[in-house]
């Protein structure tokens, strides 16, 4: 410490100055160079954001495909089984008590579950997309119980 002490007493005011002034020029071009990498930080902050917003969409839209594409898989699916859903649907109509009708749609899906399961159109589906099949399939059923009831 006593030698920078020093050193600034044995400074005339020229050096002084000249001092001062290299350090004004060194701040200015700092300065410019400081304020283009805020910039350029900015831009990437402001790119990232709307990456992510990008990606977010992607993903909406990547589900609502997944979506549908498990609704065209089912309904070909269910076409395939038509018959066997009419039959479902006749035998379901012949019942009175809920305990039996209830019965009938289990021991119904659970068929169609395991058919399902040795289809070609979801050998190569994975689990998340079984599952939801089997959502679809189930609204499908429940929906076609509602329609065939509402007719009679």
């Amino acid at each position: 410490m006593k030698l920078y002490v020093a050193c600034v007493y044995l400074m005339t005011m020229d050096v002084e100055s000249s001092i001062f002034k290299s350090l004004r020029e060194d701040y200015q071009k700092r300065y410019l160079y400081i304020a283009y990498l805020i910039r350029c930080r900015q831009g990437l902050l402001s790119t990232l954001a709307h990456l992510d917003r990008l990606c977010v969409r992607v993903k909406c839209d990547r589900d609502a495909i997944n979506n549908h594409l498990v609704s065209v898989c089912v309904r070909v699916f269910l076409e395939k089984k038509k018959a066997f859903l009419l039959r479902f649907c006749e035998e379901f109509k012949k019942l009175t008590l809920a305990d039996e009708k209830q019965d009938l749609v289990d021991n119904f899906l659970g068929k169609v579950y395991v058919e399902m399961d040795n289809d070609p159109i979801w050998q190569s589906a994975s689990a998340n997309q079984l599952d939801l099949a089997r959502v679809v399939v189930e609204r499908t059923v429940m929906a076609r119980i509602y329609t065939t009831m509402r007719s009679i």
